[in-house]
């Protein structure tokens, strides 16, 4: 009995869940396996960092969420993805934009002279966020959005 015990401990531990989830929401804003997301506090709080993006999963309406196969010719070439939509009352999706190089030369003291402010880094946050994802596999994104919202982020009710 003791051994049922610890073996359904190890099973339930957080680590694993923690795991799944992670993975999952790499995929399904990146549309690739490659990219670990880093969970920004706590996990409940489902908030993942992606280099300089950070998307805030419980604040998004899950019921809005959508998903789309896109194929386009481009120079004569197939490209094809996926778009997710994502909605939500309150911020979704910030990025930060790091400013350019200032290496102090002609043409970033020009750039300085006409516009100050763009050595400077700058945060954007949206309650709409479109993400394009370079995927074929709609289906799998599609598995990975319902896997957060079924293993540990709480989505927003649209009012």
């Amino acid at each position: 009995m003791r051994a049922f015990a610890v073996g359904v401990f190890a099973l339930a531990t957080p680590v694993w869940s923690e795991d799944a989830l992670v993975r999952a929401v790499g995929f399904a804003v990146t549309g690739t396996n490659d990219v670990q997301p880093k969970v920004i506090g706590d996990l409940a709080n489902c908030v993942f960092a992606i280099n300089n993006d950070l998307f805030h999963l419980n604040n998004i309406y899950a019921d809005r969420i959508k998903i789309q196969a896109w194929r386009d010719r481009r120079f004569g070439k197939l490209e094809q993805g996926v778009t997710v939509e994502l909605e939500g009352g309150e911020t979704v999706f910030e990025t930060t934009v790091e400013p350019p190089k200032d290496d102090d030369s002609e043409l970033t003291q020009h750039m300085r002279a006409a516009s100050p402010n763009i050595f400077n880094a700058h945060q954007y946050a949206y309650t709409h966020y479109r993400l394009h994802l370079s995927t074929n596999n709609l289906e799998g994104v599609k598995r990975a959005w319902q896997y957060i919202y079924s293993h540990g982020c709480t989505s927003k009710q649209a009012s």
